[in-house]
């Protein structure tokens, strides 16, 4: 087996989980140089993706990923695909893919077998990445991707005789390029992380088999260690409306993400003039909002979401507007307090004169030959707190064609906190 291999490594601060006090004020018998340093894990793989420009077209395929903003060893995820068929573009056996992180470390790794592109130009018996990102107890960070390999690659007809080394591109005349084993490294004052593409293809020239600007990625690994400076990290997303259905989503429409080291305070804004989920729920503006602050003082998540118009199956629930609002607080890392609810006005369920502006929080009801219908619904988790103001799951055949187990949700904000005491 041929074998890519690379390795780094950055000085960044000593790494500590609790309390740094700096030497002046422990001098001075005083606090306020105290802070908290929380290290947050990314881990992440999948086994193929394909994209036409900025729209994804397949996958990604067995995706394994770690836990939002991760702050301890959480063991091991894994994902697997029998086989994907996409012929002539690509075509695969078995996709094995796993991410996991222990105290020091981020891994991830992908592995595919019986690998067909473009028609046969690239071909491969097995592409594995591998993607490892660690902290030693001196605080020297480490990426490598040693375990990288390919197994009989060839390209164009010709078998790749030595270990490509990171970034290598050839051209495929008459169609693009392939770089082999790509490598995207990221290294800043406090942060290290390895992105490994074994295999990524850019369809560059008009030809009639492969739509010009796909892009194919085969074998994707990536890991990453951050320290943030803080007593916790935040994260959390705002987002509405999203129709989920089995393993099927339609939406969300909109969303704003809460990054885990936050926005230092600002307050991300996304919005869009009207949404519609054909046959299910249509809306007027839809405006969703994130923040998320850290410093040696607290650590603060906010996430909001604000629905106008609201009209859910052709009036069975309307509303001039709702909104949600979650919030999350630590001032200690050993404990959270999250607080939020949704407003209401103008609503009105068909049947249930009882659902007025006054939703108290959790309120259900049951919609004959459909299913349930929950209002200010509220969530709370040892490190998260999630609002939906209108959220509809269907446990019953019904004559609007929406399938059992569907989840409908309108309006929904969550504010996460994560510390080394409350992962």
């Amino acid at each position: 087996m041929q074998k890519a291999m690379s390795g780094g490594k950055t000085r960044l601060n000593r790494v500590f989980i609790g309390t740094v006090c700096a030497a002046a004020a422990l001098t001075a018998g005083a606090t306020p140089g105290c802070f908290a340093n929380t290290t947050y894990h990314i881990g992440s793989a999948y086994g193929a993706r394909v994209n036409v420009g900025s729209k994804v077209t397949l996958g990604p395929i067995a995706p394994a990923i770690l836990p939002t903003c991760d702050t301890q060893s959480v063991g091991t995820f894994t994902a697997s695909a029998a086989s994907i068929s996409q012929a002539p573009l690509l075509s695969t056996g078995l996709v094995d893919t796993s991410s996991s992180s222990t105290a020091t470390s981020s891994k991830a790794t992908s592995d595919v077998f019986g690998v067909n592109l473009l028609g046969g130009v690239i071909s491969a018996n097995e592409i594995k990445a591998v993607s490892t990102t660690t902290v030693d107890e001196s605080g020297v960070y480490h990426f490598s991707s040693a375990g990288s390999e390919f197994s009989n690659l060839s390209v164009l007809g010709l078998p790749v005789a030595a270990n490509p080394a990171p970034n290598t591109t050839i051209d495929l005349p008459g169609i693009g390029s392939v770089i082999l084993n790509e490598q995207i490294t990221k290294v800043e004052s406090e942060e290290s992380a390895l992105t490994v593409n074994m295999i990524h293809v850019k369809v560059t020239i008009a030809n009639e088999l492969f739509k010009l600007g796909t892009e194919i990625i085969i074998s994707d690994a990536s890991s990453e260690l951050r320290l943030v400076k803080g007593l916790a990290l935040v994260g959390g997303y705002a987002y509405s409306p999203q129709l989920t259905t089995g393993s099927v989503s339609s939406g969300p429409l909109v969303r704003e993400l809460i990054p885990c080291a936050g926005t230092n305070g600002a307050v991300e804004t996304d919005s869009v003039a009207s949404t519609n989920i054909p046959g299910v729920v249509t809306t007027g503006t839809v405006t969703v909002t994130g923040s998320g602050n850290i410093n040696h003082a607290e650590a603060t998540s906010e996430a909001t979401t604000s629905v106008a118009g609201v009209n859910l199956l052709s009036g069975l629930v309307s509303a001039t507007a709702v909104a949600a609002t979650a919030n999350a607080i630590t001032t200690n890392e050993t404990s959270f307090d999250f607080s939020g609810g949704s407003t209401f006005t103008g609503i009105s369920v068909a049947g249930h004169p009882e659902i007025t502006v006054n939703v108290h929080p959790n309120t259900m009801i049951n919609v004959a030959n459909l299913g349930v219908l929950y209002f200010n619904r509220v969530l709370k988790f040892s490190d998260k707190i999630k609002i939906v103001p209108i959220e509809l799951i269907v446990n019953t055949k019904n004559t609007l064609g929406l399938p059992v187990g569907a989840d409908l949700t309108i309006g929904a904000a969550e504010a996460q906190l994560h510390s080394a005491s409350i992962p």
